[in-house]
């Protein structure tokens, strides 16, 4: 169970001041936020119902200067005459036909231009027509049926009626078409239909100024539950959800309708003129952005007064545990090993006290392992070098006997070579600097060796070298590869190479690692030998076994590992009678002659 006592005494006050200031702010916060959200929400309703009501008297508007422009058809002369001809008498129906189109229709494509067809439908079956945008249409089926249709929609009423029908149907827009009717000279009976047909697309220039916020839209359903317009115009003329129009009961009012991609409030007023009903769709959360829009205020404000009193209590309570929390610290460092000094104070109180009396112990306790490294560095440095020293006498003898051989019988240039091949090695051997020992430098021992060692054997050898250009430079251990290439050649082949064999120096990187291998195909070493000889390696000791067997690849994995680190050394793979193969692995780029002591710094190594 979580206790506050376990907690620190910084970490109770910080604590204790976070809640009572969060407390405050959250209750100032929420009760802020509810009284605001339903003052926004109730103006933001009002101010849809009048922008819907605005809108639907702007549209009746637009529907009664539709209706002036019929009243100005039906009292043209031309008009008149043209209801009170004779179906025979062609002669008149073309005259007139030409001054219907030149003068009445052309004054009111004039001053109505979004009206897209005007047509006269007469009860003697003649018609004129005329279109405003595209070809004309220059025939009416069954002018007669068209003309009893509207006759009959227009039940007897002398006033405008709106249909939901166009001449020339089109996919890509919606027309509604305006009726009423008409009479000529000789009867008081209506004998003709006026009909202008419009774009329904049109109305949407209404309220194209009318901002509705994202996602806002406003639509128009007919008395039969059709859309007359919708932003969408494939679902004019099509019918309405049966989930929309009960939602809009009435001739006004407003309600939260709930859609697939949220609910919406949905406020709507029913023309007395059309009988259309104008609706606005808008998302609830889009209403709703101003109260957010203050809750996020309110939060922002609330977060900032919260972080403003927390820094003014942590700087309180900094001021008194900042001087524990570094002396803590520094005891923490001691504790792994990193003496750090603190720095300096001029307190004269108990806390300034202890960091001095803390400074003067990590002082005496870093000079005491500086003495205690050295020692160990020196020894070290002793053992390398005994390491170092460590050459084949039998080596040296046989050598010395060879070139004494050769001087009893002859000067030649065999002795010459001999004997330069030997004070290289020597000169080598002695060498101080073990820093710039390269690849090349190991090489050219190698070959100084073999130089010495093919006279002995009084035949010629050669070995296989591939070692990337590249890689030449590549610092190293020194007497590194020699006394790999003479294990091979004493053991692996029994100081005699026969026709075959054969021993490869290679070399790669892998990643970090430098990576030198030296492999031949001679008799191999007995698997209970090889593990001998791979547990010698980890624990650093000679392995048993015949007299000197064993010691090359010891000296040279433990200088390696001296050198530097643990993770470097020597590892040998080997099958009886296919050969061995001893991988040499380095850091790369890595010279010899420094290591890192266990506080970070460089120290100088063995060599």
């Amino acid at each position: 169970m979580f206790r506050l006592k376990q907690l620190s005494l910084s970490r109770r006050l910080m604590l204790y001041f976070a809640v009572v200031i969060g407390f405050t702010l959250a209750l100032v916060g929420v009760f802020s936020y509810i009284a605001a959200a339903r003052v926004l929400d109730s103006h933001q309703e009002s101010r849809l119902r009048q922008i819907v009501v605005g809108t639907a008297a702007q549209s009746e508007l637009y529907l009664q200067n539709y209706e002036r422009a019929g009243n100005v058809l039906i009292t043209d002369d031309a008009v008149k005459r043209f209801l009170d001809i004779d179906p025979a008498d062609s002669y008149s129906y073309v005259t007139y036909t030409d001054r219907i189109k030149r003068q009445a229709f052309a004054t009111a494509f004039a001053h109505f231009p979004h009206i897209n067809s005007l047509y006269l439908l007469g009860k003697h079956g003649r018609y004129v027509l005329e279109n405003n945008y595209v070809s004309p249409i220059y025939e009416i089926e069954q002018p007669k049926r068209l003309y009893d249709e509207y006759m009959d929609a227009l039940e007897g009423s002398n006033r405008m009626i709106i249909l939901h029908r166009s001449l020339r149907p089109n996919p890509s827009r919606h027309f509604i078409t305006l009726i009423r009717p008409l009479r000529g000279y000789s009867t008081f009976d209506f004998n003709g239909v006026l009909a202008m047909e419009v774009n329904a697309a049109e109305l949407g220039t209404l309220w194209e100024n009318i901002d509705l916020g994202p996602g806002g839209y406003f639509f128009i359903v007919d008395g039969d539950g059709r859309y007359i317009f919708h932003p969408d115009a494939g679902r004019f003329g099509k019918p309405a959800p049966e989930s929309l129009l009960a939602a809009m009961p009435g001739a006004e009012g407003a309600a939260v309708l709930a859609e697939s991609g949220g609910q919406r409030m949905l406020v709507w007023n029913k023309s007395p003129y059309s009988g259309w009903t104008l609706a606005a769709s808008v998302p609830l959360e889009v209403l709703r952005l101003p109260a957010s829009v203050i809750r996020t205020v309110v939060i922002a404000v609330g977060a900032a007064a919260l972080i403003a009193g927390l820094w003014i209590a942590f700087r309180f309570v900094q001021s008194i545990n900042k001087p524990i929390q570094v002396l803590r610290e520094g005891m923490r460092e001691t504790e792994v090993g990193h003496w750090r000094l603190l720095p300096p104070t001029d307190r004269k109180d108990e806390i300034g006290s202890l960091i001095r009396s803390y400074n003067n112990m990590v002082r005496r306790l870093s000079d005491m392992i500086d003495r205690v490294y050295k020692a160990e560095l020196d020894r070290q440095r002793a053992e390398f070098q005994a390491l170092q020293l460590q050459i084949n006498p039998h080596f040296l003898y046989n050598t010395l006997e060879t070139i004494n051989s050769y001087a009893a019988i002859q000067e030649s240039r065999e002795i010459r070579e001999i004997v330069d091949a030997m004070a290289y090695m020597l000169r080598y051997a002695l060498h101080a600097d073990a820093s710039d020992i390269t690849v090349a430098n190991e090489l050219n021992h190698v070959r100084n060796y073999l130089i010495i060692l093919q006279h002995r054997m009084l035949e010629e050898f050669e070995i296989e070298v591939d070692v990337p250009p590249e890689l030449l430079l590549e610092p190293m251990v020194r007497f590194t590869l020699q006394p790999l290439v003479e294990n091979a050649f004493e053991h692996g082949f029994r100081k005699r190479i026969a026709p075959g064999q054969r021993i490869r120096i290679g070399a790669r990187t892998d990643g970090r690692y430098f990576i030198l291998t030296v492999e031949d195909n001679g008799a191999g070493i007995p698997p209970e030998r090889l593990a001998v000889i791979r547990r010698s390696l980890t624990a650093g000791e000679t392995a048993p076994g015949r007299p000197g067997e064993g010691i090359g690849l010891l000296n040279v994995h433990r200088r390696i590992r001296m050198t530097f680190g643990e993770e470097y050394g020597l590892s040998v793979e080997s099958r009886e009678g296919q050969g061995t193969a001893v991988e040499v692995r380095m850091p790369r780029g890595k010279r010899p002659g420094a290591r890192t002591d266990g506080r970070g710094a460089e120290r100088a190594g063995p060599t």
